[in-house]
């Protein structure tokens, strides 16, 4: 059963791609996000209770900013066969730096739309 959570995400304007910290092996897209959790589309399911460590991609119109943050999360939900042949799994961000907060809440008051 999932968890509710106690913030609403945001959906972007850019599916950005979120790879394993330490390798670039492609783990999936971002559906939706918020500063305190992110949603994700990927090809293989994921594990509930587990902190996975994450870098995400973020789009070239950020100016000033790193092409990428990398991140630590906390699978709370896992779907199967969320669209067609992708899974949907939600994750609530760890020891996340506030400059990295900042970033995300940037996004998504750049490239954010709720609809």
């Amino acid at each position: 059963m999932r968890n509710k959570r106690s913030f609403k995400r945001i959906r972007l304007i850019y599916y950005l791609l979120v790879f394993k910290q330490d390798s670039d092996e492609l783990v999936g897209h971002v559906v939706d996000i918020a500063p305190e959790g992110i949603k994700l589309m990927t090809k293989e399911p994921k594990d509930e209770g587990i902190i996975y460590s994450f870098r995400m991609m973020l789009p070239k119109e950020m100016e000033g900013e790193d092409r990428e943050i990398t991140f630590n999360a906390l699978c709370v939900w896992s779907d199967e066969k969320y669209y067609a042949d992708f899974y949907g799994s939600g994750y609530q961000f760890q020891n996340i730096s506030d400059e990295d907060v900042a970033v995300i809440q940037k996004l998504i008051d750049f490239f954010g739309y709720q609809e």
